[in-house]
């Protein structure tokens, strides 16, 4: 029976000393949500936190309150990094709003917010 190798080739080899070396693989979003500035306030006082916390090197994210509502930045090595963190500040920022609306309705016609 003949062994083989799990080492790559020459062309694997230059492949992965370029990747993990080569800064051009940067990758970054900046997404605009409009949101009424109550809403605003509250989704950035909860989603900073996590923003803050990302156990993750190969990313880093900005969640800013500006008058329009929020700007969500994400800085990542490359695009599975930033399509990761896409996901879970997107999903975030969806679920708070839900729950914002259903807190909202529950409250009734005469809450104020």
């Amino acid at each position: 029976m003949e062994k083989h190798s799990l080492r790559g080739d020459k062309d694997t080899d230059s492949l992965k000393s370029a990747h993990s070396s080569s800064q051009i693989n940067r990758a970054t979003a900046e997404i605009m949500i409009s949101v009424p500035p109550l809403e605003r306030d509250i989704l950035h006082r909860s989603i900073s936190i996590e923003a803050g916390d990302i156990p993750s090197r190969r990313m880093r994210v900005q969640l800013l309150a500006v008058n329009e509502g929020l700007k969500l930045i994400i800085y990542a090595d490359d695009t599975v990094s930033l399509r990761a963190a896409l996901n879970s500040f997107l999903r975030f920022i969806d679920s708070s709003l839900r729950s914002i609306k259903i807190i909202s309705d529950m409250e009734g016609p005469s809450s104020t917010r």
